[in-house]
């Protein structure tokens, strides 16, 4: 399971690149080799699981540092903004904010970070108060994900239906290699083949 991560300085890298905050979302930060965008699966559910299951070995396999990745889940995911309890302890709910802002200073986006291995991406923690049971499968994965030597970047908007992928050339030709994700479309930035 993830861990939240209060040291928001791990995201000033993500905060201070020269894009703008609809392209960071979409497409992340410049500087990677290759990107590619990815669209969901079919039998893909809202969080987007079987997307994630099939990229986590190849991002696992393209990072020196695959346990230790940072998670950033949009707080307007999680239904904190709409009032609804999402099952997550206080000291997150409360805890600091990775916050996106536009050309002008505005807040646009507030994100809360964890960390841990890729493999535990949408393992929030959240709990059902009344029942004790998970309801991580009722949160999205992670909005953007990167690994602590920054390897690679996903990012996964709330207002896009795919996902861009930038990192290593090799890494964008194993997701275009692979039998079952559609890679490559034009959709979002523009920036991604």
């Amino acid at each position: 399971m993830l861990r939240f991560e209060p040291d928001t300085s791990h995201a000033d890298w993500v905060l201070h690149a020269p894009v703008t905050w609809q392209e960071l979302v979409t497409c992340g930060p410049r500087g990677h080799q290759a990107e590619v965008r990815v669209v969901p699966l079919p039998e893909d559910d809202i969080a987007e699981r079987g997307l994630c299951s099939r990229l986590i070995p190849l991002l696992r396999a393209a990072t020196t540092t695959p346990e230790d990745c940072l998670h950033a889940l949009w707080l307007g995911a999680t239904g904190i903004a709409a009032g609804v309890e999402p099952g997550l302890p206080d000291s997150v709910l409360t805890g600091p904010t990775v916050t996106l802002r536009d050309e002008t200073g505005h807040p646009v986006r507030e994100y809360r970070l964890f960390r841990g291995p890729v493999d535990d991406v949408g393992s929030w923690g959240a709990v059902d108060p009344a029942t004790g049971r998970s309801r991580d499968r009722w949160l999205p994965p992670a909005h953007l994900l990167w690994p602590a030597d920054r390897a690679w970047f996903v990012a996964s908007d709330v207002d896009d239906d795919d996902t861009c992928v930038s990192g290593r050339e090799s890494l964008v030709r194993a997701i275009r290699a692979d039998p079952v994700l559609t890679a490559g479309s034009s959709l979002g930035c523009g920036r991604c083949p």
